[in-house]
């Protein structure tokens, strides 16, 4: 019962643009708004509701828009090209975002994502971003696009540290395994010549 209390009270949550404003404003690409726009931003996109399983986008799509998670739980899969397989990359909780990268650009979606709970997010198309967007004058573009551009710097650098990570790992697991090979070898005696 009292989940039923807390989920009807986040719902009344959900219609207040002055929560929604504050809400995004935890989304780094929205950080250059002012609360009156992220304020009118909140009211150009939609609460939705999704059932467990539900596919909210789809890798290689042509959707476009922002999601942001008001409560739940979601996955995030991507195809691996070589076998065809789902590969779950991560669970995204409260307050994550995903799809923002579609305000950027006009690709197809990069991965797939489901709802691993009952959830509720925040959707805002990237046509109602953009035209939002373009009414607000050159400073407030200029302000996003820098936005974009940090953000993408901060994603770079943390690729950066991931892939040298990860080429650590990999060698590290590649000696560990020559070291095991070289102990399980069968030893193979050399006879000395007869004199």
């Amino acid at each position: 019962m009292t989940d039923d209390v807390n989920l009807n009270r986040l719902e009344e949550q959900f219609g207040n643009p002055q929560w929604g404003a504050s809400a995004l404003s935890r989304i780094a690409l929205l950080k250059p708004f002012e609360e009156r726009q992220r304020q009118e931003l909140y009211q150009l996109g939609r609460v939705l509701h999704v059932k467990p399983d539900t596919n909210i986008v789809v890798e290689g799509e042509m959707s476009r828009g922002l999601y942001f998670l008001l409560f739940g739980l979601v996955s995030v899969y991507k195809t691996d090209r070589v076998g065809g397989q789902m590969v779950r990359l991560a669970n995204l909780h409260q307050w994550d975002v995903f799809g923002e990268l579609s305000l950027i650009d006009d690709s197809p979606r990069s991965a797939t994502v489901v709802a691993a709970q009952g959830s509720y997010l925040f959707e805002l198309s990237a046509e109602k971003f953009h035209t939002y967007l373009e009414s607000q004058g050159s400073d407030a573009q200029v302000a996003f696009y820098r936005q974009c551009t940090w953000e993408l710097v901060r994603r770079i650098r943390a690729l950066n540290e991931d892939y040298v990570l990860a080429q650590r790992m990999l060698w590290e697991y590649r000696h560990q395994m020559k070291q095991q090979a070289k102990h399980e070898a069968p030893q193979t005696f050399r006879r000395e010549p007869e004199k």
